[in-house]
């Protein structure tokens, strides 16, 4: 009999039952399969392998992004265990994710997914989910319309952050919990929940909580819904094609050992490779490879690119910026949102959100809470280029301190603020690693 735990509806979720065969996908081949009873399945780092399990509940160990696993529905109680950023597939149950700030998110089903002794961000997904941090400082993520879920082990020094839900302070969460018994409840909205187990008010801080940040006390200061591109053309217009220091034909990363060129489309030899296109409000930067005849005006890169900064026409020091973007998590593509210096000095630029690999890493902000806002990428395709597209971005504005440095409160911020006092500009790029990932093999797309 599998041991079960009770989800914020009552409902028992099981963790599935102990396994009674074991498999090792050394040696295997690409393909490695179960039996119908309980498996316990260990992929190998060395190995491209895809894991199918049988009938029985199973248990995967996942050790590289070269291992995959596949289940069909109703096939047992399955468990992915890995020390990777993961988000659990269709037809698995419950996952666990052990990794130091690793990422760990559930599908559409009601999971069980539980994180390591280091600090983790655990995300449910829909349905209606049992989390458990099991040490370290966690952060907890949630989004309206998702369900109800329930955190086992709550801590002083883990952190929940609310989306969507309208909760501007910590007084306003206060007023909206109450104690059922040992547990702690907190009515989000639509008749959806969070449930603490074993917690009361008097354990909650406001430092445990990211909420969304009151724009009633924002000016908006830029803003750009992508109905068209503004390339700058010296007197109007609101992005630059290239960085300030590019000459007009372009340029690339050259310390980042970046296989692309980052074409400027206004630049006649290169505009046939053009990255940029804007369709029903969608701006999207495409990477591909590059003509013979283009690799003449690119320094023989083998690929082109495209990155966009408001480096001539907007820059501020204090406020929110925010961007929603679909980017690609296919093999090389390295997208990213940056804030560079607007005066050019060192560090070269504030990381709001970077993806590399298959795996989305959102960076730690700095003295602004910059709060990227990303659609996954849908399932890529082989046969078309790499692509990252753009809906929209928007900035507000506040007013500066008098102390030449400006930090906000925690509570609205994914993790605590630091201090800057540069003006920054906006920069959008879509990369193609040279050392972070594996060299792209083949061409692919990611489409919303």
């Amino acid at each position: 009999m599998s041991r079960t735990v009770t989800n914020a509806l009552g409902e028992p979720l099981s963790y599935g039952g102990s396994s009674t065969a074991w498999f090792s996908a050394s040696g295997s081949g690409p393909l490695l399969y179960g039996t119908a009873v309980n498996d316990s399945m260990w992929a190998d780092s060395s190995v491209d392998v895809t894991v199918i399990g049988g009938k029985g509940d199973d248990t995967y160990y996942r050790y590289s992004g070269v291992n995959r696993a596949s289940e069909v529905p109703n096939a047992g109680v399955d468990t992915i265990n890995t020390w990777m950023s993961y988000s659990l597939p269709e037809n698995f149950e419950n996952l666990t994710v052990t990794g130091a700030e690793s990422f760990g998110f559930g599908n559409n089903a009601s999971n069980i997914i539980n994180g390591g002794s280091g600090s983790q961000t655990i995300n449910g997904g829909a349905g209606n989910d049992v989390l458990t941090g099991a040490g370290g400082a966690d952060t907890f993520t949630f989004k309206r319309g998702n369900g109800s879920d329930l955190i086992s082990d709550f801590g002083a020094d883990d952190m929940v952050r609310l989306e969507g839900y309208g909760f501007t302070s910590f007084d306003h969460i206060l007023a909206n919990v109450a104690q059922e018994g040992v547990d702690l409840k907190l009515s989000l909205a639509d008749g959806e929940y969070l449930v603490f187990a074993n917690t009361s008010a008097d354990q909650l801080h406001a430092s445990q909580f990211s909420l969304a940040l009151d724009r009633s006390v924002l000016t908006q200061t830029f803003s750009d819904d992508f109905n068209a591109l503004q390339l700058n053309d010296g007197t109007s217009g609101v992005w630059d094609p290239k960085y300030w220091w590019a000459p007009e034909k372009g340029a690339t990363l050259t310390g980042n050992d970046e296989l692309q060129w980052y074409v400027n489309p206004v630049y006649q030899p290169t505009a046939s490779a053009n990255p940029f296109s804007v369709t029903d409000g969608v701006l999207t930067i495409t990477a591909k490879p590059a003509s013979k005849a283009i690799q003449v005006e690119t320094n023989g890169y083998d690929y082109t690119s495209g990155m966009l900064t408001t480096y001539s026409s907007f820059a501020q020091t204090y406020g929110y910026f925010e961007m929603r973007a679909d980017m690609p998590d296919d093999q090389g593509a390295w997208p990213a949102f940056w804030l560079p210096p607007g005066d050019g000095t060192w560090p070269p630029e504030l990381d709001v959100v970077e993806s590399t690999a298959r795996i989305r890493i959102p960076s730690s902000p700095p003295c602004i809470p910059m709060r990227p806002v990303l659609r996954p990428a849908s399932q890529a395709q082989p046969g078309s280029p790499i692509q990252v597209a753009f809906t929209n971005m928007v900035c507000f504005g506040r007013k500066r301190r008098s102390s030449g440095t400006s930090t906000m409160p925690r509570s609205h911020a994914p993790t605590p603020p630091r201090t800057c006092t540069t003006r920054c500009t906006c920069l959008s790029i879509l990369q193609l690693a040279g050392w972070r990932t594996r060299r792209p093999t083949g061409s692919w797309t990611a489409r919303k």
